[in-house]
């Protein structure tokens, strides 16, 4: 079962290891120089907000924080229902190629209410949630140029630095293949499969 992530991390730590093969990952807009010669910096490209995980990397050398003000899940069951709330969510990008970044995400501040539908039983819970830290190494347009396909891998650790109601309460690990195609400037589909181990 953990074949398809072993799979995965080595082709990353391959690419990573191949610099020259980066050079023809790009598009003209996407190494343009500037009078001095040097790369422009990309678009901004965040991941925040959505729902999905982008295929752009940050410029290397370059560091983006995103902040997460605040998040509401709701939950309803059969049985209960659970409302998760949660507030400053972190999220740290560093650029260390120009198709590789190394992430980081917290979330500072987690509230989970649990509410029983059949006694009206309240459980409420609340605390600072996991860390994850992972590396995103892009295969093609690292900078989801104005148009084409944009593929990423996105393996991923988790570690239980949370209260386990507010986190995941474990150790985990996971691969996520952020893709994209841009039809044009204003239309583009965008898919995140996402997998970690049973």
């Amino acid at each position: 079962m953990q074949t398809p992530i072993l799979a995965a991390l080595a082709l990353v730590a391959q690419l990573a290891a191949t610099p020259a093969a980066a050079q023809d990952i790009g598009t003209p807009d996407e190494i343009a120089q500037d009078s001095t010669h040097r790369p422009t910096l990309r678009d901004l490209c965040s991941d925040r907000p959505g729902l999905d995980t982008p295929a752009c990397t940050v410029d290397p050398g370059r560091l983006q924080m995103e902040l997460g003000l605040g998040d509401w899940t709701l939950d309803r069951q059969p049985d209960q229902r659970t409302d998760t709330i949660t507030a400053g969510d972190v999220l740290l990008r560093y650029g260390v190629t120009p198709t590789t970044e190394l992430r980081l995400g917290w979330t500072t501040f987690g509230h989970v209410r649990t509410r029983d539908t059949q006694t009206g039983a309240i459980d409420t819970v609340q605390g600072v949630g996991d860390l994850t830290l992972g590396v995103k190494q892009n295969l093609r347009h690292p900078a989801e140029g104005k148009t084409g396909l944009a593929v990423a891998v996105l393996p991923f650790v988790t570690l239980p630095t949370g209260h386990s109601q507010v986190g995941a309460g474990d150790w985990g690990a996971g691969l996520i293949l952020p893709t994209s195609y841009k039809l044009d400037d204003t239309v583009s589909l965008e898919l995140s499969p996402k997998w970690t181990p049973p």
